[in-house]
């Protein structure tokens, strides 16, 4: 039998066996992707947590983790980000993944973090480790010329077009305020995560009456030869107010002659259709996320209507999570402590979509995810209602 150890990689050691697996993984081959390239993006990760499996002494699997902030309900809480999962096909159909994943999880719940949160390869996959899928994203699709009627809207303010670079500040303070109202929004802690995520991108920034009350990040992509034929591709759209939304599309209508697409990443609750007559948008579900409990003792706080239930919690990929546990809401807000009396069953799926109000309770029946009776069902939806999560931040 082969001898495997799991382990936290740190320093050179982090950065070569991270280019070496993640090379196959994620890029193509041969040749493998230029590797200083890759070196010099990353070491600005070396921030992130890094765990490898190593079978005989060679890794052959390694994962990543990014510490965020999430509002769930209006509760704010350390979030850890799963990503970059590279697995070499010699150490595949092993068990292997899940091993290293199982001790991500274990060492980001040391590290403080509440919630996971994660972008799937295979949603079965991560669903059997104990993640809920949220609501997909939509991809809206449109022309700039449909957008062109904004040109004669009487708005007020005015876009400046910055770097991240130039907009770092800016930025940050802008996303921090929306994640105090915006449900299941996360925010990366490390300045630097996001200057070299975002460092490709240019920044539409709708400043009304002196004030940032929108922003915008997006690319004119394709190559020399296609002047006119651009694509005007938007990774974020955020804003206030309805004249912040505007200046932005209309930052995308002066660009008619220069782009003859555009693709607008929304939150899954969007209607592109009902901003202007005619536009055509074309909408499709885009990549969705997931996301778990990793903590459950400290998810109290968060916002919730009244009611009270007990559940005990199947989770063999956490076990620290598993038992009796009574959630109660107090003063409107959740309160949780551990109920050795508790008898209807209820998996972390199930508790996580309940949070997250991302499926409809009744299925959980269906889906395996729990056998709650119709008055603790009935409790549980009243604490907490059906919501539209959205991460809104790509890793």
């Amino acid at each position: 039998m082969p001898n495997y150890e799991i382990r936290k990689l740190q320093g050179e050691e982090f950065i070569e066996t991270l280019y070496s697996l993640a090379s196959y993984s994620f890029h193509p081959s041969l040749p493998l992707t230029n590797k200083d390239d890759w070196m010099r993006w990353a070491r600005t990760l070396q921030d992130s947590t890094c765990l490898a499996l190593f079978e005989d002494g060679r890794p052959l699997v390694c994962i990543q983790s990014t510490s965020m902030t999430q509002n769930v309900r209006g509760e704010i809480y350390p979030m850890a980000a799963f990503w970059g999962l590279s697995t070499l096909p010699e150490a595949r159909r092993k068990g292997y993944a899940r091993k290293v994943f199982t001790a991500l999880m274990e060492a980001t719940r040391k590290e403080g973090h509440v919630f996971s949160a994660l972008y799937p390869f295979r949603e079965s996959f991560y669903e059997a480790l104990g993640y809920a899928t949220f609501p997909a994203p939509v991809l809206a699709r449109l022309t700039p010329d449909s957008l062109a009627p904004i040109l004669k809207f009487d708005l007020p303010g005015e876009v400046k077009r910055v770097t991240i670079d130039e907009g770092m500040e800016e930025y940050r303070r802008f996303l921090k305020n929306r994640l105090g109202s915006e449900h299941g929004m996360a925010y990366f802690d490390k300045p630097v995560t996001i200057r070299e995520k975002l460092r490709d991108q240019w920044m539409a920034q709708a400043w009304i009456n002196g004030k940032l009350a929108g922003l915008m990040m997006y690319q004119l992509q394709g190559t020399d030869e296609d002047q006119g034929k651009f694509l005007f591709s938007v990774s974020r759209l955020d804003y206030e107010t309805p004249e912040a939304k505007y200046l932005l599309l209309r930052w995308i209508a002066l660009h008619i002659d220069q782009a003859d697409r555009v693709e607008i990443l929304l939150p899954p609750c969007s209607r592109p259709e009902t901003w202007l007559a005619d536009t055509k948008v074309k909408t499709e579900l885009y990549e969705a996320t997931m996301a778990r409990v990793l903590d459950l003792a400290k998810i109290g706080g968060m916002k919730t209507g009244g009611g009270a239930f007990s559940a005990l919690i199947r989770d063999p990929a956490c076990l620290w999570n598993k038992g009796g546990w009574r959630f109660e809401s107090i003063d409107g807000h959740l309160h949780v402590e551990r109920d050795e009396h508790a008898h209807e069953e209820l998996s972390i799926q199930g508790l996580t979509a309940l949070l997250m109000g991302s499926h409809d309770p009744r299925d959980f029946t269906c889906r395996g995810w729990g056998e709650l009776s119709p008055a603790s069902l009935a409790q549980a939806v009243s604490m907490f209602p059906p919501a539209n999560p959205f991460l809104d931040e790509m890793f």
